[in-house]
């Protein structure tokens, strides 16, 4: 059964009235037409149909445009038209993606980066909330991450993943970053004036730690806090033992037999530091500088933890500890994630080196090129071939040119230089290895697809001409793909090419007039 074609075209790019039924008897036809009939205005219409634009009158805008086509009595789909222009040097193919040289391959890559991605959006979920955004918060992670510790996310986890299953929680695991690290706090302790009253607060703070019968100035509150911590999570005292502090004063002792009195102490402790009259006047002073209404979270969270003063003494080095104690507290989150990776990358591994050995669409519409297009001073090659197959990247170009024993790669980032070495019809043949991209493309995903071809073959050589010929000759033969093509040229040599090849048999051959 032969496909029908309805053309009802008015007042588009120049076209009065073209009205018309073409008989695909044959999937090719040609159309000729001399310079200024219909050839630009048709393609032109179609071009503007598959983009799903209007086509219009561009000298008589105001008349109303009619742009009807039908296929069997049903519209054609924008998508299932393709017009090739007979050069456009900017034109790249949308479709390059869909050509995958192994499914299976590109699926186990992406559950890889699938399980990965679930592992490390369970851990910064948690790391989030530790920093006081929220869990649900958008704040970039990698970011403050990799900006803290100067490295990549994944190598900072994997640099710190002894130290994290080492170290217990600190006291100020629990400090709110968010709140602590303000950008406008941050303003206010850089000043020099804010910044002598930390150091006055911090100066006395260590000067009462040091008086204090069981503190230290290597053995702080936040240390001692530590100690209890973890006592009470692997249960010390609930199996009977008991803990002695040594009076540094006295030498004596003082044994705590339960969690309960050994807090207590350690609470009394920072009692006895904090509630210093002269700590109090020196925090009073600091705290008179947060009259900001802006600031008012960060008075209210310090006048609350005031042990947490002395560590703004160093913010860089704060920071750091504290995002390396959230990263203790999501102890389990951050080993869960790096088994992940660690597994990931060597699947990764593997599935690379396979997809490296592996021949992709894109190595055989290269090939092709290659094949067809012999008379060309270069042959080309897929530079990033692993990405191509794996991640869905369009193909990376190389143009590998050889003159005796010189030889010299123009990779895609240098198109401009290469432009300008090609000559004009090698330049169109560039243009013609994307259509073939496109075409294969829609070729393996079996795309009903209507091709309008605009004088393809103008401005090449003899004979890179008849390897265009070849081509749209296959085209035109392919089986098992529902393909029609309308080939137009004002070349009237070309049509008799087109026709003694049976790309547009004599039946299907149309020539163009203009009438009034």
């Amino acid at each position: 059964m032969s496909d029908k074609l309805k053309i009802n075209f008015q007042n588009c790019y120049g076209i009065g009235k073209l009205e018309t039924e073409l008989e695909f008897k044959h999937k090719g036809y040609a159309i000729y037409a001399p310079n200024g009939v219909m050839k630009t205005s048709f393609a032109k219409t179609m071009m503007d149909i598959s983009q799903g634009a209007e086509p219009s009158d561009l000298v008589f805008p105001e008349r109303e445009s009619v742009f009807d086509l039908s296929l069997n009595g049903s519209s054609v789909a924008q998508d299932e038209i393709f017009v090739v222009q007979s050069y456009d040097e900017n034109y790249f193919s949308e479709e390059v993606s869909t050509l995958l040289a192994n499914t299976d391959l590109k699926e186990k890559y992406e559950k890889v980066h699938k399980d990965i991605a679930a592992a490390k959006k369970d851990l910064d979920k948690k790391l989030l909330e530790y920093a006081g955004y929220g869990s649900r918060s958008r704040e970039n992670v990698d970011a403050i991450i990799e900006r803290i510790y100067g490295d990549k996310y994944y190598d900072v986890l994997l640099e710190l993943e002894g130290c994290i299953t080492g170290l217990n929680e600190a006291i100020y695991s629990k400090a709110d970053y968010k709140i602590l690290f303000d950008p406008k706090v941050q303003k206010l302790l850089k000043d020099k004036s804010v910044e002598g009253l930390v150091n006055d607060f911090t100066k006395k703070y260590q000067e009462l730690t040091e008086q204090s019968p069981v503190l230290r100035a290597e053995f702080q509150y936040h240390n001692i806090t530590q100690v209890q911590g973890q006592l009470e999570a692997n249960n010390f005292f609930g199996a009977g033992h008991s803990i002695n502090l040594k009076d540094k004063n006295t030498d004596s002792h003082e044994e705590f037999v339960s969690n309960e009195e050994f807090a207590q102490k350690i609470e009394s402790e920072k009692l006895r530091v904090l509630s210093d009259q002269d700590l109090q006047k020196k925090f009073d002073s600091f705290n008179s500088k947060l009259k900001n209404k802006e600031l008012v979270a960060f008075r209210d969270y310090i006048t609350e933890n005031q042990h947490l003063l002395p560590e703004l003494k160093d913010l860089e080095t704060f920071e750091r500890n504290l995002w390396t104690q959230y990263l203790v507290r999501a102890k389990s989150e951050v080993l869960s994630l790096l088994e992940q990776y660690k597994k990931g990358q060597e699947d990764l591994t593997k599935i690379v080196k396979e997809a490296q050995e592996n021949p992709s669409d894109w190595d055989e519409v290269i090939a092709e090129f290659n094949r067809r297009f012999v008379h060309l001073p270069f042959k080309l090659s897929v530079g990033n071939k692993t990405d191509v197959i794996l991640k869905g990247q369009a193909p990376a170009v190389e143009f590998d040119f050889v003159d005796g024993d010189k030889e010299r790669t123009f990779e895609p980032t240098q198109k401009s230089d290469l432009l300008r070495v090609l000559s004009t019809g090698e330049a169109r043949a560039l243009y013609i290895l994307n259509i073939m991209f496109e075409i294969h493309s829609r070729w393996k995903q079996r795309k009903k697809t209507l091709f309008v071809f605009d004088d393809v073959a103008d401005s090449f050589d003899y004979k890179n001409k008849f390897a265009i010929i070849n081509y749209l000759e296959d085209v035109v033969k392919v089986e098992g793909v529902d393909f029609l093509s309308i080939i137009l040229t004002h070349n009237f040599d070309f049509l008799r090419t087109i026709e003694s090849r049976r790309i547009a048999p004599a039946h299907q051959c149309r020539m163009a007039f203009k009438t009034n």
